[in-house]
């Protein structure tokens, strides 16, 4: 480790250790003017969300169901410090439960990149809830996989450099498996923010072949590899967009993530943004940028909640804030001043959502 990086994660145990210390670090509560962010239910025609918690959220429309990776077992700074950290599963199904969520005929699971806060809990989430699914990610994403011997290879749907969106220019949509898709994805060449400093503590790097053994170590085994963004259409019979989501699992700065024209062209707005929060202040433009591209309808707030031990079972006023009272009410209003006609949701971990079909 070189030590410009020692150095960076020195100063993050410094600036997270005594605040985890004393229960300083900023609470949910302590933040004025939230509650009007949380999670709200409507009825009729829409799409349903629940959020996971991290980056991770099922999504269902009519039959079709998505799932964006989830992270519930959150290891604390001591653990991803000092030891080998691998799943809770009772943790995972604690959650699982507690979110009642349906997730056996998820299709698609999906992976912007490889740090075990997106991926380190999918093979027991895949192999417990969403078995049918295919696992949807990097090469690098499929390489680590494939040290998960539960998970047949078949069910691993690795993205090919010639399938990405990238540069503004076209890729490949790449559809469910029904002889008549109902849900296609278009993967585009996105970035991740640094994570203090403008250094990135956990590991940039990309698998190139198969693991033997599972990744052990947070901050260097559960590497990067490529970044993407998701453009996912729910699909009519006849193969007209019904609903369209843009995701990101990690802030990016302005250059990253850019639409293609000609999906702006099909369909002029996007229908629900899911932005991450955590990092954006890391990331020039962001995410000012891609909502002035995305031009949202709806506009859900994700991984904003501290992931450093958090745990989905406490009390909701207990969560921990990752961004600190003035970041995240910063990145709301730059979200409101960006997209001034789109709703603006803050979820609270594993609440479901209605969002209206247009």
């Amino acid at each position: 480790m070189s030590r410009k990086c020692s150095l960076a994660i020195l100063a993050w145990a410094v600036a997270v250790l005594p605040a985890c210390a004393t229960a300083r670090w900023p609470y949910l509560h302590e933040l004025e003017g939230t509650q009007k962010f949380m999670a709200r239910q409507a009825q009729g025609d829409s799409v349903q969300v629940t959020y996971l918690g991290a980056a991770g959220y099922v999504i269902r429309r009519g039959e079709d169901a998505i799932m964006f990776a989830p992270s519930f077992t959150n290891p604390g700074i001591w653990a991803l410090l000092t030891r080998p950290i691998q799943t809770d599963g009772r943790k995972v199904d604690a959650c699982m439960k507690k979110a009642g969520v349906q997730a056996g005929d998820v299709s698609w699971l999906m992976v912007g990149h490889s740090h075990y806060d997106h991926l380190m809990d999918v093979p027991y989430v895949w192999q417990s809830y969403t078995p049918r699914a295919r696992i949807l990610g990097s090469q690098t994403t499929r390489h680590i996989l494939a040290s998960f011997k539960e998970i047949p290879e078949d069910h691993v749907r690795p993205i090919e450099e010639s399938e990405v969106a990238k540069d503004g220019q076209m890729g490949k949509w790449i559809p469910d498996k029904k002889e008549s898709p109902s849900v296609r994805v278009l993967a585009i060449k996105s970035d991740h923010a640094a994570h203090v400093l403008g250094i990135h503590l956990i590991s940039r790097g990309k698998y190139t072949e198969a693991r033997k053994e599972q990744p052990r170590s947070g901050l260097s085994d559960w590497k990067e590899g490529e970044t993407y963004a998701y453009l996912v259409d729910f699909l009519n019979p006849d193969g007209s967009i019904d609903f369209r989501i843009h995701f990101q699992d990690a802030a990016s700065s302005a250059e990253w993530g850019r639409l293609p024209e000609e999906v702006k062209r099909e369909y002029p707005r996007v229908d629900l943004s899911i932005a991450c929060t955590g990092g954006y202040e890391q990331a020039r433009g962001y995410p000012e940028t891609i909502l002035s591209q995305t031009r949202p309808r709806h506009v859900i707030l994700g991984h904003w909640e501290h992931f450093l031990g958090n745990d989905c079972a406490v009390d909701e006023q207990e969560l921990l804030i990752t961004l600190g009272r003035g970041g995240l009410r910063k990145f709301t209003h730059q979200v409101m001043s960006t997209v001034q006609d789109a709703e603006m949701i803050l979820p609270m971990p594993l609440a479901t959502m209605y969002i209206p079909n247009p």
